[in-house]
């Protein structure tokens, strides 16, 4: 999160002390999301924020495959494996490993996601 300490001033990272943390939340890429902020108020005050997230069923680099699907979801012509650390030995954007389970995920394989 980030605060500006002036309206319409510049953003700074918010750090947390004593032990705080932020809750977490599950997003909903289906409805609205509400969020509500809150701090203790000596003094003036002012509080203003939005919130940005990613859906998982986006297409980022436009080029009509969902991210999901898309084995260069960023079109930067790195593949998606290779990003993420992944061995892609056949540079076929798939992770190797030994197999693949019945969710769709690669067994046995190394680094990735």
């Amino acid at each position: 999160m980030y605060g500006s300490k002036v309206a319409n001033g510049p953003l700074f990272e918010l750090e947390l002390f004593n032990g705080n943390s932020f809750n977490s939340f599950t997003w909903n890429a289906n409805a609205s999301n509400n969020f509500v902020v809150g701090q203790l108020v000596t003094g003036p005050t002012y509080i203003n924020g939005r919130v940005y997230g990613t859906a998982l069923n986006c297409d980022i680099d436009k080029d009509g495959i969902p991210n999901t699907l898309d084995l260069d979801s960023d079109g930067d012509g790195c593949l998606d494996v290779v990003e993420s650390g992944g061995i892609d030995a056949n540079n076929d954007g798939i992770l190797d490993g030994t197999g693949v389970d019945a969710n769709g995920k690669v067994t046995g394989g190394s680094g990735g996601y």
